[in-house]
């Protein structure tokens, strides 16, 4: 495997793989403490799907140039040896990076005491049967098999190899989610999916990302959170009801291009921003309290009652009472 480093260009040589089987299982669990447990190992079924890595700053990008896992597009415009798509994931991702963590001021997954163990994050561009992309909420050890060296203790994530990143937001999306991963072990699709839309909407428009919206303006917050993608219109009619003063998006953010020419980010600003890092926090406290009175490792729960409605009411109220404090005691979740 080629190893592409954006700041010197350094060359290493290994061997990746795209199916992973689990091997190993946490061990030393402690329950009610705020250890972030072990890092799992996992094995790749294939050997030598993938043979690039480009490592930007926290990402290392696995992909393909031969093989079965090639890109769909492997033109190079500016002659780097790296494919123009892959340039363009790492834009989109550095972007996506620099607006949660410094401009709407959000902790970075790799600051998260969830996961102290985990030393960057994968991007494995693959292809993919369904969907386009696809967040792990585990830290993960990437081995193509046993007896081999791993490629380090890492938060992770999928891309389908078919995308345009000029014209679809999926690695934004899809970082955001290891955001809320972050930040709590709630995995309601209302939520996670709901609050990532509102946060990409500058990668992909306010009118594209309002027009994408088809929800029940008197639905409650309890059945949004069972909801998906649809859900986005709803956190982002409640953050307009705050009138809260929308974030500017710096200038050196504004000014990225795609290979294509196209900008990286469609808006000067986000609003709801504020909205969206009070929610977390929000969320965050939320989690850490459920898992006190319901008996539940702060960074373990099962998957089955991450995603279950369990606690919907402790979301929404905790959601709630936070945002009246930031206007003054609207009612933001009904």
């Amino acid at each position: 495997m080629k190893i592409h480093q954006i700041n010197n260009r350094l060359l290493f040589f290994a061997l990746i793989v795209s199916f992973l089987i689990p091997v190993t299982t946490y061990s030393g669990e402690n329950y009610l403490n705020d250890s972030p447990g072990s890092c799992k190992t996992m094995y790749f079924k294939s050997i030598g799907s993938l043979d690039q890595i480009l490592v930007n700053g926290n990402f290392q990008i696995h992909y393909a140039t031969k093989g079965p896992q090639t890109l769909s597009n492997l033109n190079d415009s500016n002659g780097n040896d790296i494919p123009d798509v892959i340039d363009d994931f790492a834009l989109q991702l550095k972007a996506a990076e620099h607006l949660y963590s410094d401009v709407l001021g959000l902790t970075h997954p790799l600051q998260q005491p969830r996961y102290a163990n985990a030393k960057h994050i994968n991007v494995f561009v693959i292809a993919m049967k369904k969907g386009n992309g696809l967040a792990f909420d585990e830290v993960i050890n990437d081995r193509k098999q046993r007896g081999t060296a791993d490629i380090g203790c890492a938060i992770r994530m999928y891309i389908n190899r078919d995308l345009r990143p000029s014209q679809n937001a999926t690695p934004a999306h899809e970082l955001f989610h290891l955001y809320q991963y972050g930040y709590a072990m709630f995995k309601r699709s209302g939520y996670l999916e709901g609050l990532a839309r509102l946060a990409e909407s500058p990668f992909i428009g306010k009118q594209r990302a309002q027009s994408a919206t088809n929800w029940n303006p008197a639905d409650t917050c309890t059945e949004i959170l069972s909801q998906s993608y649809s859900a986005s219109g709803y956190w982002r009619q409640r953050s307009q009801e705050l009138h809260l003063k929308p974030i500017q998006i710096p200038v050196a953010l504004l000014s990225r291009r795609y290979s294509d020419g196209r900008p990286v980010l469609k808006e000067q600003s986000l609003n709801g921003g504020k909205f969206i890092q009070s929610v977390l926090d929000s969320l965050q406290s939320a989690s850490a309290k459920v898992s006190v009175t319901s008996g539940l490792p702060l960074y373990k729960w099962p998957e089955k009652i991450q995603r279950s409605g369990r606690f919907d009411q402790e979301m929404c109220a905790a959601i709630e009472k936070t945002v009246q404090q930031l206007d003054g005691g609207v009612t933001l979740l009904r």
